[in-house]
């Protein structure tokens, strides 16, 4: 019964997507609503339900909106299917609309990578703005379609219904517990919960942190994400806040890949979730949004990102 669900709500998206218009990406907010009105999903389950979706690469789920708690502003995420037919076609209406939308504001026509040069400075202050979200939208069809030429082999009808299948398992046998998940290594005492945090029990956790600090200046950085990982190495580094670190690692360094800088934009987007109730991030602010622009800029200009 789940999957059946799931696969009419993959269809809705499906559906949506092909008119290929102003309303063909559904955003989180509204069509979560409409699920529990036209079909009579409870929104909980309906978004599980699209997390195993995503999961099993059938849609991505983009940010459209980030959340603004000092603005009362909720995060509202887009849903595309995951087939290069339907990102390009998306891709293209979006940022032939991006270039009128910025002509209709600024009285003046550029190409879509001159809006996009011109915007990406200040895409902060452009969120929940029409703008924005039409810029999240083409910026995003554009990344999506290459991480999808790249990793051709995850987006294969076989590997959608095998990985569905064992996604619905999974939301099923799931429904009845705690929605957060602890898991505790024994070798180092991380704690790592389901909606991705990082956080380090008393003690031994510390302990094994410090020595990922100590071997930054002992070893060279190659050899620190081989033995830790690029995830974990990340988590790290935002846990002692070195977002200007971050920062010259991503204009710098070659060993990063876009699946490497959109795992770091994730984390990014959970940190500017906390400044407002955290003083020393809000101390950082500026090192915080330069880490995130720097991001962004590297994925969308750096042509030869994946080549390294």
């Amino acid at each position: 019964m789940s999957k059946k669900i799931a696969l009419e709500i993959f269809q809705e998206i499906k559906k949506r997507n092909e008119r290929v218009d102003n309303d063909s990406i559904p955003h989180s907010d509204d069509f979560v609503h409409h699920l529990n009105m036209a079909i009579g999903i409870e929104p909980a389950f309906a978004r599980q339900l699209i997390k195993s979706l995503i999961e099993a690469h059938m849609i991505f789920a983009i940010e459209i909106v980030g959340e603004d708690r000092l603005s009362n502003i909720p995060k509202v995420e887009g849903y595309v299917e995951c087939d290069l037919k339907t990102l390009r076609k998306l891709k293209l209406f979006f940022q032939d609309e991006l270039i009128r939308l910025y002509e209709s504001e600024h009285y003046k026509r550029v190409t879509y990578h001159q809006v996009v040069k011109e915007i990406m400075p200040i895409m902060n202050t452009l969120n929940n703005t029409p703008l924005g979200q039409v810029a999240n939208k083409a910026i995003m069809m554009g990344e999506l379609e290459r991480m999808m030429e790249k990793n051709f082999e995850e987006y294969t009808e076989e590997w959608k219904s095998h990985h569905l299948n064992i996604e619905i398992n999974k939301a099923a046998s799931n429904s009845n517990e705690k929605k957060v998940i602890n898991k505790t290594q024994t070798d180092n005492k991380i704690v790592i919960q389901e909606n991705g945090n990082l956080n380090f029990d008393n003690g031994t956790g510390l302990k094994k942190y410090s020595s990922l600090i100590s071997k930054n200046s002992n070893y060279p950085l190659a050899r620190i994400l081989k033995i830790y990982g690029i995830e974990f190495f990340f988590k790290a580094q935002i846990r002692r806040k070195q977002f200007a670190y971050l920062s010259q690692l991503v204009e710098t360094g070659k060993f990063l890949h876009s699946k490497d800088l959109l795992s770091l934009r994730e984390m990014i987007f959970d940190v500017k979730k906390k400044i407002s109730k955290d003083p020393k991030l809000q101390e950082l602010r500026e090192d915080v949004f330069g880490l995130e622009r720097a991001i962004t800029h590297r994925l969308y200009f750096n042509k030869n990102l994946d080549a390294y």
